[in-house]
């Protein structure tokens, strides 16, 4: 089982300020986890789609949500573009630290668009992603789902975690994409604590 309290404590600053979802909106997890920022949107009486490739990480999110079980529905599966992680990206991530947090070759995957279609959204509020450098993949496979529903999105980078993602210039790269769906992107700086390095998160909403 993983440490609940260790996973709740780290990042709580930027759920505090950042991840405001509401009564009766709809929030998409990817990379959930066991539900650091599920559960807080759960409590406010949100519906959310859990999504992670590790399903005993889906299983221990159910476990610790103890409100309505029809708000919160988990889905085992991994996001990305169209076709999964590249083999060039797949060959860096094996190589890089904290290779056991991120999604195994043999996961299902979809693209948010297909998720969407998949579970026939009819709303989208919000969309949180820690997908361990796949940011670009995932925004990429989401992009009709984004244009027709700009949610408001908390996007972890990790462009200072992997060196090999920050030559990408991935989080730049991020920025021009939700730029030209008419986000605007704020950048927050972390400072890592409880064993966690420092990283940046996106902040991006669509002007009212």
């Amino acid at each position: 089982m993983e440490d609940a309290h260790y996973w709740y404590s780290d990042e709580k600053e930027v759920r505090d300020q950042y991840w405001n979802a509401e009564a009766g909106q709809v929030v998409v997890d990817i990379g959930s986890h066991i539900g650091s920022y599920s559960v807080p949107a759960l409590q406010a009486g949100a519906t959310v789609y859990a999504v992670d490739p590790n399903v005993s990480r889906l299983v221990q999110l159910r476990e610790i949500w103890d409100g309505d079980p029809s708000r919160l529905i988990t889905i085992n599966r991994a996001l990305a573009a169209a076709g999964g992680y590249t083999p060039q990206f797949r060959f860096d991530l094996n190589a890089s630290d904290y290779r056991d947090h991120h999604a195994p070759e043999d996961a299902r995957w979809s693209t948010l668009d297909e998720l969407a279609v998949e579970y026939d959204f009819r709303r989208l509020d919000w969309v949180k992603m820690d997908v361990e450098g796949a940011e670009l993949s995932v925004l990429t496979g989401g992009k009709q789902t984004l244009a027709r529903f700009h949610p408001s999105l908390l996007i972890e980078a990790h462009d200072r975690v992997y060196p090999f993602v920050r030559a990408m210039g991935s989080q730049a790269q991020c920025q021009e994409l939700l730029e030209g769906l008419g986000y605007e992107v704020t950048v927050v700086p972390y400072e890592g604590h409880i064993n966690t390095v420092d990283r940046d998160f996106l902040f991006c909403q669509v002007p009212a």
